[in-house]
């Protein structure tokens, strides 16, 4: 991985993209740089994946509640 440059972010200069899931709704904001993704992700009340990523994740909540569940088979 190379090195990213501090900088602020200019959030509001970047599209979101609307990700249903099983209930509710998730908005995405993205960037990228070399082998590092940064979102920023809205979640709707109720919101539930369809999925469950095998990746390791960073989360900071700005506000709210935000609860992980693994169900196992």
């Amino acid at each position: 991985m190379s090195n990213i440059p501090f900088q602020s972010i200019g959030w509001l200069s970047i599209d979101k993209i609307e990700y249903p899931g099983k209930s509710g709704i998730a908005f995405w904001q993205t960037i990228r740089f070399e082998g590092l993704r940064i979102q920023l992700v809205e979640y709707s009340n109720g919101y539930l994946a369809h999925h469950w990523s095998q990746k390791g994740h960073i989360v900071h909540s700005l506000e709210g509640e935000f609860k992980q569940e693994r169900k196992l088979n």
